[in-house]
């Protein structure tokens, strides 16, 4: 008790700075860990279990959520150097700040920012009380509004604000198409009881973001007496999982890169470069210099002055063509952390869809208790005139090109229980999510509605899976397919490996063994493969020195850069292994501290992951891919949940949970979750209160 009331008393003395709503009693929180390390929270209020999963995330990993902060606060430079510095560019380019200011009593409801104020104590108290954890000192206090700003600067590079601003400022003018970097994006796939043998409905979970750092899943149970009680994965720092499952629905999202963002050219007064013309008239642009607080490499953090410009259109940068404007919603809304605090609390398809409607990005894919399955080409997709050229830059110079409307759930392409059973999306074009008779046709939408127009190697194998498996699907069926790390038969992105197999072992005897192992190559990433390894470092050569960056077009190459790949292979292995051939195994491994486990995954396969070389050339370094997956199944019996998280639960090297599912994941085990709080409570290895 009296360690509560210290609490109490901290949180107080924190007023003059951050005011809360009402103080949190931490004697009302527990924090339930169980054998794997996940934390189960429970409170009575909503706000209670936000909390105790501010605690909770903080023990776990503080580092990585400071990052998140930083990037709402606008100290990104003075932690990250120059890279961190883009961030508080963005914050002030965009004006940020002002737009929380302006939305956040209006726009958000009392009840979420309750749930944010509990967040914010819990986090605040949690610095207080461990300053040598705290990367900066000016990060704490943090502020309700400072969080909402964090989520507000991560959706604008969600939705790839800086793809056109970099090629603003670099002198390009035009907007260039958007590839999908190699192992980003996720699986989602909804089946309905009338295909699985079980006769229950499945979801599978399964996104694919950074294993590590910023963007990397953390595994949580929160539950209250507000009707909050979910499951599932959030981001270190964030307030709500954006994957979860409760007892009446599941969710997930997977990347879409529909075309969020716009730029448009002013046209500036020849005899005034300070005025625009507009609507016939000539307005005044909008002109301030920020300073930038920049850490160089000896340590210490220089002011760097910037001029930003505003226009009736947003955000306007200059470069050597003039000037442009950029414009997206994920700048114009701030509603975007409440949504997922709504959907997590929703008990049907209709209060998700509610809450899901204008959300920035992502596809949903969704199942729930009475066998729905939804898939939605989701985000805040502007409502554009004909006439325009919107996939180039487009005339900033009249009101016919300000749009402010987006479109909504039911306006975007959208599949809602089809025939066929089944739904998914790895990633691939929404046009092509279900049975072929049912799916979507893309000539009834605007261009910009289709993200992608081709597939990917995922969707390519899962289609192959689904045709061989159907008409009914196992559970155990459904897990083989989720954890394959087969590429499918046929790929336009794979025509060079086509062209390898076919290259005359006579004329390059100096690379025979590699054409034969990838003639007789089953096409699956196994450990033991040599061709595996073979396959692996020739993808390495087109991503990281031809510049081919996605899995969905075609690549078609010269004699020159086939043997050029080959040599490539040849020097990298006798260079680094001293041998003239390694299986993948060797090749890649699955690291963290001390331990080391063969690896065979590849970036596009469904059991993704897309690692990069150390020093001694082993691919140990995973930038993202299969981390978090969960499996759910409704039925008559309530909701079942199976999880693995690729690593664990702590990003302390000295912690138990460190790396203790590493194992449980390469053998495609799963560990079983459940909601009921005596079930939870029966099996946790730890009870606690926040701060004892």
């Amino acid at each position: 008790m009296r360690h509560s009331i210290f609490l109490l008393l901290l949180i107080c003395g924190f007023a003059t700075a951050q005011p809360v709503l009402n103080p949190i009693n931490t004697n009302n929180i527990t924090i339930a860990r169980d054998n794997w390390g996940v934390p189960h929270i429970f409170g009575k209020t909503d706000a209670e279990v936000a909390y105790g999963l501010a605690w909770a995330n903080a023990e776990d990993n503080f580092s990585t959520m400071q990052e998140l902060y930083m990037i709402g606060k606008g100290l990104s430079g003075r932690y990250k150097g120059a890279d961190g510095a883009l961030y508080d560019y963005a914050i002030r380019a965009f004006r940020i700040k002002e737009l929380v200011d302006e939305k956040f009593e209006n726009d958000l409801s009392a009840e979420f920012k309750k749930y944010l104020d509990g967040y914010i104590q819990g986090i605040n108290a949690y610095a207080e009380t461990h300053q040598k954890e705290v990367l900066l000192k000016a990060i704490f206090p943090l502020t309700a509004k400072e969080i909402i700003q964090a989520y507000c600067v991560a959706l604008l590079q969600e939705q790839g604000i800086e793809g056109p601003v970099g090629r603003i400022l670099a002198n390009k003018n035009m907007l260039a198409e958007w590839n999908t970097p190699l192992g980003g994006g996720s699986n989602g796939v909804a089946l309905s009881k009338k295909i699985t043998k079980e006769n229950k409905t499945f979801l599978l979970i399964n996104p694919h973001q950074p294993l590590t750092g910023v963007g990397s899943n953390y595994e949580v149970h929160l539950h209250s007496e507000e009707g909050l009680n979910i499951h599932g994965a959030l981001w270190h720092g964030a307030l709500n999982p954006a994957t979860f499952a409760n007892e009446n629905l599941a969710s997930m999202t997977t990347t879409n890169l529909l075309d969020f963002v716009d730029v448009f050219q002013l046209q500036m007064n020849p005899e005034n470069e300070a005025e625009y013309r507009f609507d016939g008239e000539w307005i005044k642009l909008e002109k301030n210099t920020v300073t930038l607080k920049v850490k160089l490499k000896a340590g210490i953090s220089v002011p760097i002055r910037k001029k930003v410009y505003w226009s009736k259109y947003g955000a306007t940068f200059k470069n050597k063509n003039g000037y442009f404007s950029v414009r997206a919603g994920a700048a114009l809304k701030i509603t975007a952390a409440e949504q997922l605090y709504q959907m997590n609390k929703s008990t049907s398809i209709e209060q998700f869809k509610k809450h899901a409607s204008y959300f920035p990005m992502e596809n949903f894919i969704y199942a729930d208790k009475n066998d729905n399955i939804y898939l939605v080409n989701n985000g805040l997709v502007p409502k554009r005139a004909a006439g325009y050229d919107w996939a180039n830059t487009v005339p900033g110079n009249s009101s016919a090109t300000l749009w402010h409307e987006f479109y909504s759930i039911d306006e975007l392409p959208h599949y809602t229980n089809p025939k066929g059973g089944y739904l998914y999306n790895v990633n691939n074009t929404v046009f092509d999510a279900t049975d072929a008779a049912e799916n979507l046709n893309p000539s009834d939408y605007p261009f910009y509605l289709n993200d992608r127009s081709k597939q990917n190697n995922r969707a390519l194998r899962f289609k192959e899976l689904m045709n061989a498996t159907l008409p009914t699907m196992s559970y155990e069926d459904f897990k083989r397919i989720k954890y394959d790390v087969t590429l499918p038969q046929k790929s336009e992105s794979l025509f060079f490996l086509e062209q390898l197999q076919q290259l005359d072992t006579a004329a390059y005897p100096q690379y025979a063994v590699y054409i034969n192992q990838l003639r007789s190559w089953n096409r699956t990433f196994d450990t033991t493969s040599e061709a595996a390894s073979t396959m692996l470092l020739y993808t390495y050569y087109l991503y990281s020195k031809k510049g081919f960056a996605n899995f969905f077009n075609r690549i078609e190459l010269n004699q020159n850069d086939l043997l050029e790949g080959l040599r490539f292979v040849n020097e990298y292995v006798n260079s680094k292994f001293k041998k003239s051939t390694i299986t993948l195994g060797e090749l890649q491994r699955f690291e963290r501290g001390n331990v080391s486990f063969p690896l065979g995954n590849y970036p596009d396969v469904l059991a993704c992951m897309f690692a990069v070389p150390d020093e001694k050339g082993i691919f140990n370094n995973i930038v993202r891919g299969d981390g978090f997956i969960m499996f759910v199944q409704f039925s008559d019996i309530g909701v079942e949940i199976e999880t693995s998280n690729a690593y664990g639960s702590s990003s302390h090297a000295d912690n138990a949970h460190y790396s203790d599912q590493m194992k449980l994941y390469l053998d495609r085990g799963l560990k079983k979750m459940t909601l009921i709080t005596e079930e939870v409570m029966k099996a946790a290895v730890k009870t606690y209160q926040p701060g004892k």
